[in-house]
């Protein structure tokens, strides 16, 4: 994971941390977790958000370095479908798929936990949860 992109992302985390919203990290990012070479242009993240949590989140994104329209957001909430978050930094797009249902947490079978500079982090088995191949659950009361 490059610094830009691992910026990106830990800068998302400790948003989606602060507001308290159960987070997985899915798609690319999570396959090269797990040893797997693909290529990226973007980060997936399911997030558990519903209408009343759209608002503190998008204005918690410091405006000279993100763009996230709070519009988009409530509509893909609405609609179940993706919304956008643009690190106007790096150049990264971070993919907000958000869930408006409690995610499966329990489901989840760590297999290692391992710490970084970035935080700590449980890898999870491929197909542990049926969205995709998570790399970290988050919420802080998690045990991660």
């Amino acid at each position: 994971m490059t610094d830009d992109l691992a910026s990106s992302l830990q800068i998302l985390i400790s948003l989606l941390e602060a507001q308290r919203l159960r987070y997985m990290v899915v798609g690319s990012v999570a396959a090269l977790a797990h040893g797997r070479a693909r290529s990226t242009q973007d980060v997936d993240v399911v997030v558990e958000l519903s209408l009343a949590h759209v608002g503190p989140l998008v204005s918690a994104f410091p405006p000279d370095r993100f763009f996230v329209s709070e519009d988009a957001a409530r509509d893909a909430v609405r609609r179940s479908t993706l919304f956008n978050v643009i690190d106007m930094t790096t150049g990264w797009k971070l993919d907000l798929h958000p869930r408006p249902q409690p995610l499966m947490v329990s489901r989840c079978s760590p297999t290692t936990s391992t710490t970084s500079r970035r935080g700590r982090a449980s890898l999870l088995r491929a197909g542990s949860i049926v969205l995709g191949v998570p790399y970290f659950l988050g919420r802080s009361n998690l045990p991660i």
